[in-house]
Protein backbone atom coordinates (compact mmCIF):
# COMPACT_ATOMS: atom_id res chain seq x y z
CA UNK A 1 0.00 0.00 0.00
CA UNK A 2 2.97 2.00 0.46
CA UNK A 3 2.95 3.33 -3.17
CA UNK A 4 -0.41 4.51 -3.02
CA UNK A 5 0.53 7.01 0.17
CA UNK A 6 1.59 9.69 -2.04
CA UNK A 7 -2.24 10.44 -2.98
CA UNK A 8 -3.17 10.37 -0.01
CA UNK A 9 -4.79 13.63 2.19
CA UNK A 10 -5.13 14.04 5.90
CA UNK A 11 -8.50 12.71 7.61
CA UNK A 12 -9.68 15.68 8.19
CA UNK A 13 -9.01 17.40 4.33
CA UNK A 14 -10.70 14.29 2.74
CA UNK A 15 -14.37 14.60 1.40
CA UNK A 16 -16.54 11.19 0.49
CA UNK A 17 -18.22 13.44 -1.90
CA UNK A 18 -15.42 14.22 -3.99
CA UNK A 19 -14.00 11.11 -5.16
CA UNK A 20 -14.45 11.83 -8.75
CA UNK A 21 -10.92 12.84 -9.09
CA UNK A 22 -8.48 11.02 -11.36
CA UNK A 23 -5.06 9.52 -9.70
CA UNK A 24 -3.19 12.52 -11.05
CA UNK A 25 -5.25 15.22 -9.40
CA UNK A 26 -7.25 16.08 -12.60
CA UNK A 27 -10.98 16.01 -12.79
CA UNK A 28 -12.61 13.05 -14.43
CA UNK A 29 -13.16 13.35 -18.30
CA UNK A 30 -15.04 10.15 -18.53
CA UNK A 31 -16.78 9.10 -15.88
CA UNK A 32 -18.46 5.38 -15.78
CA UNK A 33 -21.21 4.83 -12.87
CA UNK A 34 -21.60 2.31 -10.25
CA UNK A 35 -18.00 1.14 -10.17
CA UNK A 36 -16.03 0.74 -7.33
CA UNK A 37 -15.05 3.15 -4.45
CA UNK A 38 -11.15 2.31 -3.62
CA UNK A 39 -10.28 3.84 -0.10
CA UNK A 40 -7.09 3.33 1.62
CA UNK A 41 -6.16 4.85 5.05
CA UNK A 42 -3.02 4.90 7.13
CA UNK A 43 -2.47 5.39 10.58
CA UNK A 44 0.86 6.71 11.79
CA UNK A 45 2.80 9.36 13.52
CA UNK A 46 1.91 11.94 10.83
CA UNK A 47 -1.82 11.57 11.55
CA UNK A 48 -4.54 9.39 9.61
CA UNK A 49 -4.14 9.77 6.01
CA UNK A 50 -7.02 8.64 3.18
CA UNK A 51 -6.73 8.21 -0.16
CA UNK A 52 -9.89 7.30 -2.57
CA UNK A 53 -10.10 6.06 -5.65
CA UNK A 54 -13.10 5.87 -7.84
CA UNK A 55 -12.76 3.07 -10.85
CA UNK A 56 -15.55 4.75 -12.99
CA UNK A 57 -13.51 7.96 -13.33
CA UNK A 58 -11.52 7.53 -16.67
CA UNK A 59 -11.57 3.58 -16.64
CA UNK A 60 -9.56 3.03 -19.94
CA UNK A 61 -7.16 5.36 -19.33
CA UNK A 62 -6.14 4.94 -15.69
CA UNK A 63 -7.16 0.47 -15.87
CA UNK A 64 -3.67 -0.48 -15.36
CA UNK A 65 -3.83 1.40 -11.64
CA UNK A 66 -7.03 0.80 -10.85
CA UNK A 67 -6.21 -2.58 -10.95
CA UNK A 68 -2.69 -2.89 -9.24
CA UNK A 69 -5.08 -0.85 -6.05
CA UNK A 70 -7.45 -3.68 -6.10
CA UNK A 71 -4.78 -6.35 -5.75
CA UNK A 72 -4.22 -4.49 -2.99
CA UNK A 73 -7.85 -4.89 -1.48
CA UNK A 74 -9.37 -7.29 -3.00
CA UNK A 75 -7.60 -10.52 -0.69
CA UNK A 76 -8.22 -8.41 2.63
CA UNK A 77 -11.07 -10.74 3.98
CA UNK A 78 -14.08 -7.86 3.67
CA UNK A 79 -16.52 -10.03 4.29
CA UNK A 80 -15.51 -11.62 7.44
CA UNK A 81 -14.29 -8.74 8.81
CA UNK A 82 -17.99 -7.08 8.26
CA UNK A 83 -20.34 -9.62 8.57
CA UNK A 84 -21.56 -11.59 5.81
CA UNK A 85 -24.92 -11.21 4.62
Amino acid sequence: MARYKRYSVPAEAFKIDGPNVRPDGKHCTNMVTDQSLITLMWSGSDGVRIASFYEGCDPREFEPFYKSVLAVSDPLPIQQIIGQR
